[in-house]
């Protein structure tokens, strides 16, 4: 499963924590292929397509994008009382003009 997330930076000394994301485009299991996004993604070279919407303010944005492996979903661990979901995220940005 893959997400793709975008925020307004107010001004460039704004940590990136502290910014409010919104999500813009998402691929996980598509039950009428059997196909889950990750390995769409794998499969079209580690590239995607993800259309910034038209009607967002202009500034500069973080643009958040995450991966969530289930590889280990099932595993548990007791002594840390975590499941085994793995979390890949990635951030950068991006000005955006209108």
């Amino acid at each position: 499963m893959h997400f793709w997330y975008m925020g307004l930076m107010p001004d460039e000394n704004v940590k990136v924590q502290n910014v409010d994301f919104f999500k813009v485009d998402q691929n996980t299991y598509d039950p009428k292929t059997k196909v889950w996004g990750t390995d769409q993604l794998i499969k079209d070279n580690n590239a995607r397509t993800v259309t910034i919407p038209s009607d967002i303010k202009p500034g500069m944005y973080v643009v958040h994008h995450e991966i969530i492996g289930l590889h280990f979903a099932w595993r548990e661990n007791k002594e840390k009382k975590t499941s085994g979901a793995q979390l890949y995220p990635t951030c950068f940005s991006k000005w955006c003009k209108n």
